[in-house]
């Protein structure tokens, strides 16, 4: 999920929606996109904290780390590993681990909701102070997101906030402790060893 975040909030850019000419702040926004996704999804990776609030009704917050497709991240009632090819979530107070395909929509309940494709966005970064606010709007009939907003550290291209709509609700996530550096890929297994006396159910297709 926190990852369908990122790429939404920050990433998500392409052409305007009647494939006009760029101006100079879509062309900048672009730029922007290649560095900072380049960074997480094809360098060395980065770590992060982050808080997020789903209109009061959906709260938590935690650490991640991301690798080109491979991702971990550490919350209060739980802990995901994904390698790239399957997705380990171990619930700590049940004790219980459950094992899917990386890409099986039924590992997060709220992942769904968050797809896009960039091709049905629209646009545009402005500057603000000592940061830039890239902004993402969906095309008419557009499910999933509607509209995002990313500010992030004109100096640094650190993101610092997220703020992202599906339908009539918004959903605002707040970025700390973004560290850019190499991560070793043994981060990314999930070490069944330490789990062995908890359940483990494999969700995975046969």
């Amino acid at each position: 999920m926190m990852k369908l975040w990122l790429v939404v909030a920050l990433f998500a850019f392409g052409m305007n929606a009647e494939g006009q000419q760029q101006t100079e702040s879509q062309r900048q926004a672009k730029r922007i996109f290649d560095k900072v996704y380049g960074e997480i999804f094809h360098g060395t990776g980065v770590s992060l904290s982050y808080s997020v609030n789903i209109i009061g009704i959906y709260k938590t917050a935690g650490t991640i780390w991301y690798k080109g497709e491979k991702s971990k991240f550490v919350e209060k009632k739980s802990t995901v590993w994904c390698d790239g090819k399957t997705y380990v979530r171990a619930f700590h107070s049940k004790k219980r681990v459950e094992i899917y395909d990386a890409d099986s929509p039924d590992r997060d309940m709220y992942s769904t909701k968050f797809t896009f494709d960039p091709k049905n966005y629209d646009y545009d970064m402005e500057t603000v102070g000592n940061h830039y606010v890239l902004s993402v709007d969906a095309k008419p009939g557009v499910d999933g997101i509607k509209h995002a907003k990313a500010i992030l550290d004109k100096k640094t291209l650190v993101p610092k906030t997220l703020k992202i709509k599906l339908l009539w609700f918004w959903t605002n996530v707040t970025i700390t402790n973004y560290k850019r550096g190499k991560i070793n890929d043994d981060l990314f297994v999930f070490p069944r060893n330490k789990y062995k006396e908890w359940t483990i159910v494999d969700k995975r297709e046969e």
